[in-house]
């Protein structure tokens, strides 16, 4: 199913070349000021196309929705805009870098990013067949069930 998705997907959407990132001074920036996070950028070049639309990307996946949060904002490269957009996110779509990801810890991190990715492709793909994100009650009501329930246990461990 994987092979014939990815063939499909390849015959479907062009994806540019990504560009080089030099965005390490966001991160020192971030660090600085929640030093209790962990910050990373995904700079994947389904996810630097998704961040050049300058748009809100919201969740094809449910995935996306659940753990990186119900819709991903998308901002300047400026660390003080980049902070107030993941106050209620763990991600953020930041033209000419891709995504700004954060979580508490770096498992977390390395989720986010591999989510931000494949629901960056699943975006492109979606924009050449005109399909729909998930419902706007759907993302609130998986983000809620994750936050309240899975997210707990986790740190109860």
């Amino acid at each position: 199913l994987e092979e014939v998705s990815k063939k499909e997907f390849d015959r479907a959407v062009t994806i540019p070349q990504p560009q080089d990132v030099e965005a390490d001074h966001l991160l020192k920036d971030l660090h600085r000021a929640c030093p209790e996070l962990h910050f990373s950028l995904e700079t994947d070049a389904a996810v630097q196309a998704v961040a050049a639309w300058k748009k809100t990307l919201r969740p094809h996946l449910d995935d996306l929705a659940q753990i990186a949060g119900e819709r991903i904002l998308s901002t300047k490269k400026d660390p003080a805009a980049i902070r107030k957009a993941l106050k209620r996110n763990n991600a953020v779509l930041v033209p000419g870098v891709g995504a700004v990801c954060c979580a508490k810890d770096p498992e977390d991190l390395w989720a986010i990013q591999m989510i931000m990715r494949k629901s960056a492709m699943a975006a492109l793909y979606a924009q050449t067949c005109s399909a729909a994100p998930l419902s706007p009650v759907d993302r609130r009501i998986m983000r809620l069930v994750y936050t309240m329930k899975y997210a707990k246990k986790k740190t109860e461990q």
